[in-house]
């Protein structure tokens, strides 16, 4: 088995890239489409990681303008998700989100991304903003966290009993 065979190659059989042709990008090959998620994946890790240093302090400091870190870093996120549709297909990739399995993470995550921005955008300037950005921001990295252990076997179910045995009382 060859890596043609594992990512689906050109004889069109199964693998990685089976589901190339789902009506958005279909004529990319496959090494077009690793380079196109990883350029796209890394952008919006960059962009993500970029807005942590937003915390350093200084005249744009997110510690007084929270809204300097969450938007590029909920960007960032959004741009990360939207790689895999290079692998997948974006058709796929929307499919697979909204597996049984994954729903409520998905929705929760989606929520909680449309609403720290909204947050940003409306409430520029109010006061105490900045503590409901950064718990939005918190519940959109555990949506996140969450979705992404339910494309690992077992993942959510170690993550469970991980979090029992430490809340466990002696």
């Amino acid at each position: 088995m060859g890596f043609d065979d594992l990512m689906g190659g050109n004889n069109g059989g199964g693998g990685f890239f089976n589901n190339k042709d789902d009506g958005c990008m279909p004529s990319l090959t496959y090494n077009q489409r690793l380079w196109g998620f990883g350029i796209c994946f890394c952008l919006g890790c960059a962009c993500s990681f970029f807005a942590t240093l937003s915390w350093l302090p200084g005249k744009h400091s997110a510690i007084n303008n929270p809204s300097n870190f969450a938007v590029p870093y909920s960007l960032g996120n959004i741009v990360a998700i939207c790689s895999t549709g290079f692998l997948w297909g974006p058709k796929t990739q929307c499919k697979n989100m909204f597996k049984p399995v994954r729903r409520v993470a998905t929705i929760v995550y989606l929520f909680f991304v449309i609403l720290t921005l909204i947050v940003c955008f409306t409430m520029k300037g109010e006061k105490n903003v900045g503590i409901l950005v950064i718990f939005l921001v918190i519940v959109q990295a555990l949506a996140l966290f969450w979705y992404c252990a339910s494309y690992i076997p077992f993942a959510r179910t170690m993550i469970i009993n991980c979090a029992k045995g430490c809340c466990k009382s002696n």
